[in-house]
C-alpha cells in the first residue's frame, strides 16, 4: 500500500472512529445525563456529553496522527489540541463535534494535495524507517529480505517523482519503466539511469528467490544508493 493512502486510511478510521463515540451522546438534565429516548429531538446545545473515556482516547490518536501531517505547530494541530483539554468535560460533546470538524479539515487539505511539503516529509520519515529496517536485516545476514525493501522504497519513490514532476507513467509499473519515463522527461540523467537499473535488476533477482547471483555487498551497495537517490529527492533520509 502507498504511503498517501495509508496516511488516508487512517484518517477514514479516525472518522468513524470518532462517529462511535458521538454516538455515545446523551443529553445533561440537573447534572446527570439521561440516554435518549425515542422520538426525543437531539439539539446542538452544549449541555451534552459523549463518553469521555473514549473521547480522550480518540483524541490522543487524532494529536498523534495530526502531528505527523501537520506539525505540532500547525493551527490544525493546535486548535484540536485545544478542543481535545475538553473531551473530559462533563458536557463535552461540542468539543467533540468541533474536533470531527478539525479532523475532517485536514483530511481534505491532505487528499486535495494541499499539504504538499507535509506529504514530502511524511514520504522522508517512513522512507528512512524502511531503508533502517532494511540495513538491520542486512546486518543479521537476511540480505535478500533487506534487498526487496530497499527495492520496495526505491520503486515508491520513483513513483512518487514521476507524479511530483508530472511524469507520465502507467498506474502499475514498476521501477524500469518509471526509471525510463523520468529520464526521457530530462528530469535525470543516463548516468543515474544505469544505477537504477542495476538497483533494479539486484530487487528482481532477490523477488525471483536467485539469492546465488548476488550478495551482501550488492544490497549493502543498493541500499546505500537507494538512500542517497531519496536524499536527492526528497531532502531528508
Amino acid at each position: 500500500m502507498r504511503i498517501d493512502q495509508k496516511i488516508l486510511g487512517r484518517f477514514r478510521e479516525l472518522l468513524d472512529e470518532g462517529t462511535s463515540v458521538m454516538r455515545t451522546r446523551t443529553p445533561v438534565t440537573g447534572g446527570f445525563p439521561h440516554p435518549y429516548r425515542h422520538g426525543m429531538v437531539r439539539g446542538e446545545s452544549s449541555d451534552e456529553k459523549v463518553s469521555p473515556e473514549l473521547a480522550t482516547a480518540w483524541g490522543l490518536r487524532c494529536l498523534n496522527l495530526l502531528k505527523r501531517v501537520v506539525g505540532v505547530e500547525s493551527d490544525f494541530y493546535q486548535t484540536f489540541k485545544e478542543q481535545a483539554s475538553g473531551f473530559e468535560c462533563f458536557s463535552n460533546y461540542s468539543y467533540v463535534a468541533l474536533g470531527m470538524s478539525i479532523l475532517e479539515a485536514v483530511k481534505t487539505e491532505y487528499e486535495k494535495g494541499y499539504l504538499l511539503d507535509t506529504r514530502v516529509l511524511i514520504q522522508a520519515e517512513v522512507f528512512d524507517d524502511f531503508l533502517e529496517q532494511a540495513s538491520h536485516l542486512l546486518e543479521k545476514g537476511y540480505y535478500g529480505p533487506a534487498s526487496v525493501i530497499a527495492g520496495a522504497v526505491l520503486e515508491d519513490g520513483l513513483r512518487k517523482l514521476c507524479q511530483q514532476t508530472g511524469t507520465a507513467f502507467p498506474p502499475k509499473t514498476t521501477i524500469e519503466p518509471m526509471n525510463i519515463a523520468l529520464v526521457k522527461a530530462g528530469v535525470y540523467d543516463t548516468l543515474l539511469q544505469k544505477r537504477i537499473t542495476t538497483l533494479a535488476d539486484i530487487r528482481n533477482k532477490a523477488a525471483h528467490g536467485k539469492w546465488d547471483e548476488f550478495d551482501e555487498k550488492d544490497v549493502e551497495y543498493m541500499i546505500d544508493q537507494v538512500r542517497l537517490f531519496m536524499e536527492n529527492c526528497f531532502g531528508h533520509v
